[in-house]
């Protein structure tokens, strides 16, 4: 038996020559090199300022926890957590980053391996890891610390070991060792991301029909996993021993445990909670759409045709775990794919099953290596497919390139900055949140000020749990929430209660529209908002026009360096564009609120007060397009041209908001620029017309 199986191994490795020495070790370096050159150098957005938050403390970061990836960069982050003083903990962030593009380099190791596994053939083992390894989703999240890298190394290694299952139990030899790796990578890759789960069911489905179930396999494989599932002891050791000023639920007993562990606060078969989906056959569109953006059109033919020969080879089980992840996740998936930041969540899934995409790819790309080598030179194949990876990662390595993007942390560090001393700060959103805790927590920059996470301080464990960490700072209740129920307490009570410090909120808070009813007034400060009992509130002594000085001087909007994002193109799903946009949005936030209260005082018929505020929102725009210059979005233009015709309309003959003759000029700009930048907007037939209206009017 032993020398058939010795038999069927040589007549493999005989199929292709040997690979070349150190190709491995080439491997891991030279992806090494190019992820570690393009990653983040400071704070990026998303969950990855969180996670290394949470990590740092060793604190339980969202649902389900991710206590593996804790432990591991609280480890890789060691030297920097103990050695290295706060405020200059900026450097932790591009270790976490490294960490990152450490881990997707062993991917593309260990996918190497399994491809050449099944393919039998070094070059498409070779392309298989390069096009996985350099596509644009595997590249973007190997340049910042998140959950998916580590997910893609777990998923390959447990397809390895199914792989070696299967090779075992069909040369009929013992594959006991290839059973118990393959369910401690199971169980290894449950305590970082749960929809690991989706590979590790149906390989469970396969192994079972090829063994003999018995108590002994039974008790073996409860204690293999049982192994690695206790890493979520984690939990409760951080819950009673850590003290982190950040962390996630309640961890101090079993229901909160496991309200934690399965997600129970998202949904545990949701991506969000209080999200709809567009439906399985836009989901199954966009997952190819996705594919053909990473693989190229070429890559995804390709792959199909990969996916027809290997139903003939032992890899169609490969099939069965591809089709069930896609089927399952684009059924479940509550989110839009149309949606900017939504769309980006989305597309991280999708590495999972890429992964195997990628080795249809490699199945296909043997079969048709074997037909072009026939045609060319023995040497001259394998030299090219060696510069692949180089020539790849040379075609993308600008666009891929997240060192040059500060977006983020400058975005951070102009929130931190603003607030006066002993403020406290209500956060809401991924973007402020995560930013601002990062700024409060590693660099330990602001302790004098409060920062305050409003959408877990819904949950009943916020408080609990946290509440200690805020000294001075009066709950009235024991959650936010504006359900009203028993122990929940509304922002107007929470500023009610606190009347003694400044209270901002940053960014969309749910209440603002109705905390005015409450006696709460709120003003613009330049992300954020402060707010006022409207009681101590005098209109006298506090106006528009020096909120806007002095918030604009704090928060220093126009040193700002980053150019608008429809200049910088800036992706639609990028935390970048998003922060920009907000920027941009706060630097003019004052002028927005003056041309909404001048038209509430239309409304209501109070010419003064209409008067006043539409001569300030002129005033605010025109000042802000005198300070930004070229930078100057289109829009302002566009917004500061309406300002005068709409006063006049109402006010008749008006000072200080423009003139028909600036509108005119204004409104030609903001066509201009759009033009120039090749953005197509749904009111320029409309801007058009109103041209030729005021030019007309202008005797122009």
């Amino acid at each position: 038996m032993k020398e058939k199986s010795k038999k069927r191994r040589d007549e493999q490795e005989n199929s292709d020559e040997s690979p070349p020495p150190y190709l491995k070790s080439f491997i891991f370096l030279f992806y090494f090199l190019v992820y570690g050159s393009t990653c983040y150098r400071t704070l990026p957005g998303g969950d990855s300022a969180e996670l290394v938050t949470a990590s740092v403390e060793l604190g339980v970061a969202h649902p389900p926890g991710y206590p593996l990836l804790m432990i591991l960069l609280h480890v890789w982050l060691f030297p920097l957590i103990y050695l290295i003083e706060a405020p200059d903990r900026e450097y932790i962030t591009f270790a976490a980053s490294l960490f990152n593009s450490f881990i997707a380099s062993l991917v593309a190791v260990r996918l190497y391996s399994l491809a050449l596994k099944i393919t039998s053939s070094w070059r498409a083992a070779l392309l298989t890891s390069t096009i996985f390894a350099f596509s644009l989703n595997t590249w973007e999240w190997a340049s910042n610390l998140e959950v998916f890298t580590l997910n893609n190394l777990l998923c390959v290694l447990l397809l390895d070991a199914m792989v070696d299952f299967f090779k075992k139990k069909e040369e009929k030899e013992d594959a006991s060792e290839e059973f118990k790796r393959g369910i401690f990578y199971s169980g290894l890759a449950l305590t970082n991301q749960h929809t690991s789960v989706l590979f590790i069911l149906p390989i469970a489905l396969l192994v079972l029909l090829k063994t003999k179930f018995s108590i002994a396999v039974l008790k073996t494989a409860i204690v293999t996993v049982a192994f690695p599932l206790s890493l979520y002891l984690y939990l409760p050791l951080s819950a009673y021993f850590s003290n982190a000023k950040w962390t996630w639920g309640d961890s101090t007993s079993i229901d909160g445990i496991l309200t934690h562990v399965l997600r129970a606060e998202y949904g545990t078969f949701s991506l969000a909670s209080g999200h709809a989906g567009r439906g399985l056959e836009v989901m199954m569109t966009f997952n190819a759409r996705q594919f053909i953006d990473d693989f190229t059109i070429f890559g995804f033919v390709l792959g199909i045709f990969g996916i027809i020969l290997a139903l003939n080879k032992p890899a169609w089980r490969l099939i069965v775990i591809f089709a069930f992840y896609t089927w399952f996740f684009n059924w479940r998936c509550n989110l839009d794919p149309e949606q900017g930041l939504f769309k980006g969540v989305i597309q991280r899934f999708y590495l999972q099953s890429g992964i195997i995409f990628c080795i249809f790819i490699g199945i296909a790309a043997e079969f048709a290596l074997k037909l072009i080598e026939k045609k060319m030179q023995r040497r001259v194949l394998p030299v090219f497919i060696l510069s692949v990876p180089v020539l790849v990662a040379g075609y993308r390595y600008e666009a891929m390139n997240y060192s040059r993007f500060t977006h983020v942390s400058d975005f951070a560090d102009h929130l931190a900055n603003s607030f006066p001393k002993n403020s406290i700060i209500l956060m809401k959103g991924d973007l402020p949140s995560n930013s601002l805790r990062f700024v409060d927590v590693v660099e330990k920059r602001r302790p004098d000020c409060s920062f305050i996470d409003t959408q877990p301080m819904t949950y009943p464990w916020y408080i609990k749990m946290l509440g200690h960490h805020f000294p001075g700072i009066h709950f009235p209740g024991k959650r936010y929430h504006l359900q009203g129920k028993s122990g929940d307490f509304s922002l107007a009570e929470f500023i009610y209660k606190n009347p003694e410090r400044n209270i901002f909120g940053c960014i969309g808070l749910q209440e603002l529209e109705k905390i005015a009813k409450d006696g709460i007034w709120s003003m613009p400060w330049g992300v954020c908002e402060q707010f006022f009992v409207s009681r101590n509130f005098s209109s006298e002594n506090w106006n528009i026009e020096k909120q806007e000085s002095y918030s604009s001087a704090q928060l220093a909007l126009s040193n700002w360096s980053h150019e608008p994002s429809e200049a910088s193109n800036l992706p639609d799903h990028s935390w970048e564009k998003v922060a920009n946009d907000e920027i941009y949005a706060a630097i003019v936030k004052s002028a927005m609120w003056s041309f909404d209260a001048a038209e509430e005082a239309k409304k209501e018929g109070k010419k003064d007060e209409a008067k006043q505020f539409y001569a300030w929102s002129y005033a605010f725009y025109k000042n802000a397009i005198e300070k930004m210059g070229e930078k100057s979005p289109s829009y302002w233009y566009k917004n500061a041209a309406l300002i005068h015709p709409t006063a006049a309309q109402f006010l008749g003959k008006i000072e200080n908001t423009g003139s028909y003759e600036e509108t005119y000029e204004m409104f030609k700009t903001y066509l201009s620029q759009n033009e120039k930048l090749g953005i197509a907007t749904d009111d320029e037939e409309a801007v058009k017309k109103a041209i030729d209206d005021i030019g007309k009017f202008l005797g122009k």
